[in-house]
């Protein structure tokens, strides 16, 4: 009994590690910066007293009126090319980190995803919070890393898959999230050709890694 014991410990913490390693490399969620709104962004070695570290400058201009459509321009603080976020699109008003750790008026966040360096900033007004549940519930357009292996099911951890045409690439909307899973739809742009699916499953993420590449949303309500 005594050894039993021992071994459900040593598997749950094994577990424990695993189901860790999402969270260590991709954080609790990601900020997206409102490019309207931020134009000086400080990022700091430490929250409250650290030093600062670097200090991006934006500014946004109406490119479209009838359309409502900016774009922004880096105006400063990259040129070391020190920024590797996990979405930097100016002209797409698309700015988005991975934030690592959360304290009462800071994010932790990673600017490089390479390196993996992370810098303190400050919650303000235009930085805005999703998990990353939310974040991939409304992204623009979805597709699998590996269709080999993430099958596209027909039900919620049903081993029964759902004939898909395998000759075009994924191009597919989120219809909702449950867990790690996702359900999906085709994009009605990016039908033609393909097999048309009204829904479908798959995983969008392990203990380790997302298991899908997809297009953020620029505008995310809560």
């Amino acid at each position: 009994m005594k050894k039993l014991i021992t071994l459900l410990f040593l598997l749950s913490g094994i577990a424990a590690v695993r189901a860790d390693e999402f969270s260590t490399t991709y954080g609790l969620g990601v900020v997206h910066v409102d490019l309207e709104v931020i134009t000086d962004l400080k990022f700091y070695g430490a929250a409250e007293i650290g030093k600062l570290e670097q200090n991006l400058k934006f500014k946004s201009e109406i490119v479209d009126k009838k359309k409502k459509r900016s774009e922004a321009t880096l105006v400063s603080g990259n040129d070391d090319k020190w920024l590797e976020a996990e979405t930097f699109d100016m002209p797409g008003m698309l700015f988005t980190m991975r934030v690592i750790e959360k304290k009462p008026g800071w994010y932790y966040v990673m600017v490089n995803n390479t390196s993996r360096q992370c810098y303190w900033i400050r919650i303000v007004n235009g930085i805005n919070f999703f998990t990353w549940s939310e974040e991939v519930t409304n992204c623009l357009n979805v597709k699998r890393k590996d269709r080999t292996v993430n099958t596209l099911r027909k039900a919620l951890n049903s081993n029964s898959t759902v004939p898909y045409n395998d000759q075009f690439e994924d191009c597919f909307q989120v219809v909702s999230v449950q867990g790690v899973w996702m359900c999906v739809k085709s994009k009605k742009e990016c039908a033609d050709g393909t097999t048309e699916i009204k829904e479908g499953w798959f995983r969008w993420r392990d203990d380790r890694e997302l298991l899908i590449t997809f297009t953020p949303a620029v505008k995310i309500e809560k």
